[in-house]
């Protein structure tokens, strides 16, 4: 088997990525408990042309399997995206600190233009409805920072836990370790689960 994947590489002009990029590590992408087995079965084979536009790969924790998740980014021609239509992510209205921030943000706006004589019904409501969307935009983005660093510390430690499960030989130790790699991954998921039911972040 891997005598035809390497004369696959060889006639394609194709190259493994990962391990160009990682000569001296030994990384896992499936696991078996019984026997103990890891191999490296998941993989990029890309052209030796694109090598030039790759800018990561990496090996991943995944996401109720037993494979690990690979990825890969290329660098490609960009064009600059301006600001898009905002829509309100309904479900912050289940949480209290926004739905408090938004109450705070109204009273605020009706104090500020309350004795302007400028400011009727309509244009106090649109000021009201401006302030709103600014506080969610902030809002929506603290939050979005905050799971992405509770998730990328999730996939450091997921991963440190797996090379510690790889190389681990006391049984004791061994389970402990699986434990935490449980628990840890089972956090991972709630947060995979969170940003697919809530495309704003």
């Amino acid at each position: 088997m891997q005598n035809l994947y390497y004369c696959i590489m060889q006639n394609l002009d194709l190259r493994d990525v990962w391990r160009d990029e990682n000569p001296n590590d030994f990384r896992f992408t499936w696991r078996q408990r019984n026997p103990e087995i890891h191999c490296r079965l998941d993989f990029f084979l890309i052209s030796t042309s694109l090598l030039g536009n790759v800018s990561k790969v990496d090996i991943l924790p995944g996401f109720r399997t037993d494979h690990s998740l690979i990825s890969l980014h290329l660098k490609l021609n960009e064009n600059i995206k301006g600001p898009g239509f905002w829509k309100l992510n309904t479900s912050l209205l289940t949480e209290l600190p926004y739905v408090n921030l938004i109450k705070e943000t109204i009273k605020s706006v009706v104090v500020q233009y309350k004795d302007d004589q400028n400011v009727n019904e309509i244009l106090l409501w649109e000021m009201i409805k401006l302030e709103i969307r600014t506080k969610s935009i902030e809002y929506s983005k603290n939050k979005s920072r905050k799971i992405k660093y509770k998730e990328k510390l999730l996939e450091e430690e997921i991963s440190i836990l797996e090379k510690v499960i790889e190389q681990e030989i006391s049984v004791t130790k061994l389970i402990d370790s699986r434990k935490k790699l449980q628990i840890k991954q089972h956090e991972l998921e709630n947060i995979i689960e969170y940003k697919s039911s809530n495309r704003g972040f």
